[in-house]
């Protein structure tokens, strides 16, 4: 198994089977649903600080080079991370306009499926 990694600001974090780099402050904006929710509501996801601010490194990073497979499978001592890769678009209800924000074109949209010990709430 290739082992890739993904670049955080002073230091690298290693996962299987992945090619996420965070590029500075550049963001790409991606959809992310964790056990069926946005991403935005962490009430019911039970993980500490550190992984829950890898996590928004991970939602928030600049794809340089996509994943070969269609799925690939993160492994993280809190939680195991599926990517399904999807042809891109813009999330419908993502209004770019209020945000003021500069997205870089995509060529694919990543979906998040969390998985947590014991099966979370």
């Amino acid at each position: 198994m290739d082992i890739s990694t993904l670049h955080l600001p002073n230091q690298q974090i290693r996962f299987p089977d992945t090619h996420l780099v965070l590029l500075g402050t550049k963001v790409t904006q991606v959809s992310t649903f964790i056990q069926g929710k946005n991403y935005g509501d962490l009430s019911a996801v039970p993980l500490s600080d550190k992984a829950e601010a890898l996590l928004q490194k991970i939602v928030w990073a600049t794809i340089m080079s996509p994943p070969e497979e269609d799925k690939v499978q993160l492994e993280h001592e809190e939680f195991d991370l599926a990517i399904t890769k999807n042809d891109w678009r813009l999330p419908d209800k993502y209004d770019i306009l209020l945000e003021e924000r500069e997205l870089e074109p995509m060529r694919f949209k990543l979906w998040f499926d969390l998985l947590l010990p014991n099966g979370g709430n």
